[in-house]
């Protein structure tokens, strides 16, 4: 059994961050809980290593200590502290959650100096836990079994490119999908950062399909048939709707989104990432810059695989 004093011993920096008293305090939850989490909190403790080159710790005490204590949302914390040692690592200097004007009241997670480009970031998290937070359909030996349908295009996509959807609905039928979820968290993001600059946000994906962050920013996906007038015979080709975030105007002062997803196997922590960067930005991403994060992307990548299979592990 891991005791508390492994706990402190392994992880200083995240100790000194939670604050050993507190730590001390809810002796029987690090006990139970975060033991048993260690890859995790390993993880955490290396990323507040990294921010903490650049900030002094009463800084980051008052930027995670609250977040790092909240026992319902450790996962959302660690992720948002990976995001913005991510960005970390890239630079030579760092300030944590900065105030996005004078009168607002707003902050953005973290401004970076990469190079020459100063980079405002904002982070956010989604876990989709679709189907499984749907009405238990059934029992198989025991075993509850969940499920149901989710729409890919959003209704108000859907009518203002004249597609009509005639089928009847069906139990257990969500018409919100996925993708339109992440817009609405990009533009909260937005609401966050400035209205102007090289603005990226942070996507931490706790649980969920990455296509879905791909629909949210270059449009729905869907199976195009035609006719060749010639041969008369159909052809299919996968195209994209033009629902996306990129080429929308409302999101022209968002230069590019960074998707990452810690997930564990066994003892060891997998971390991947995706870029995806806004073409019609009001302030494009340099290539430079992207060359940068593409190399980062690529030496911090750790993609875990049991039987040819990523599985993106959860969690719990």
């Amino acid at each position: 059994m891991v005791s508390l004093g492994d706990i402190v011993a392994a992880l200083p920096l995240y100790s000194s961050v939670v604050g050993e008293d507190w730590l001390r305090a809810n002796k029987e939850w690090a006990e139970r809980f975060l033991a048993l989490r260690l890859p995790w909190y390993a993880q955490g403790e290396g990323d507040l290593g990294i921010l903490r080159r650049h900030v002094d710790l009463d800084r980051l005490v008052t930027c995670y200590r609250s977040i790092l204590r909240d026992q319902r949302i450790q996962q959302e914390a660690l992720h948002e502290v990976h995001g913005a040692a991510f960005l970390a690592k890239l630079a030579t200097a760092v300030e944590l959650h900065v105030p996005r004007d004078q009168s607002s009241g707003r902050n953005f997670d973290v401004r970076a100096n990469i190079g020459e480009h100063v980079l405002n970031a904002e982070v956010k998290t989604r876990r989709d836990e679709f189907p499984f937070n749907l009405p238990v359909k059934e029992e198989v030996d025991g075993i509850p079994i969940s499920g149901g349908k989710r729409a890919t295009l959003d209704p108000h996509d859907a009518a203002e490119l004249g597609i009509r959807d005639s089928r009847p609905k069906e139990p257990n039928e969500i018409a919100t999908p996925e993708s339109t979820v992440i817009r609405q968290r990009l533009v909260a993001a937005l609401g966050q950062l400035p209205p102007e600059g090289l603005n990226i946000v942070l996507f931490g994906h706790l649980m969920g399909d990455r296509r879905d962050v791909e629909e949210a920013l270059g449009g729905t996906q869907v199976v195009e048939v035609r006719k060749d007038p010639a041969t008369r015979r159909p052809e299919m080709e996968w195209v994209r709707l033009p629902t996306g975030a990129f080429g929308d105007p409302a999101f022209r002062a968002l230069s590019g989104v960074l998707w990452y997803r810690l997930y564990r196997i066994g003892d060891v922590l997998g971390r991947a990432y995706w870029l995806g960067l806004n073409g019609d930005a009001q302030v494009r991403f340099p290539e430079t810059l992207a060359a940068l994060f593409t190399e980062a992307m690529n030496r911090e990548e750790r993609i875990i695989e049991v039987d040819g299979e990523d599985p993106m592990e959860p969690y719990e």
